[in-house]
């Protein structure tokens, strides 16, 4: 594993800032953090891909709906 001293890391790098939308940063950072969590908290490859699956679905795009198919069947 490569690993930047914090002061390079920290200096963001050129035209990086313009090819990355900011939101798009935001998903991986938490999607990262999920990682993280499911590591910290002691679960193996699998049961952790599971965990960080189950919260980064995009099964439903808000929380206020459902998508139509899944409506017909109520």
């Amino acid at each position: 594993m490569l690993f930047l001293p914090v002061s390079d890391a920290q200096e963001p790098q050129e035209g990086s800032s313009q090819s990355v939308q900011l939101s798009t940063i935001r998903l991986w950072e938490h999607r990262m953090h999920r990682w993280m969590e499911a590591y910290r908290t002691g679960l193996s490859t699998k049961d952790a891909q599971f965990q960080v699956k189950q919260f980064s679905s995009t099964k439903y795009k808000s929380h206020r709906r459902i998508p139509e198919t899944l409506a017909h069947i109520f």
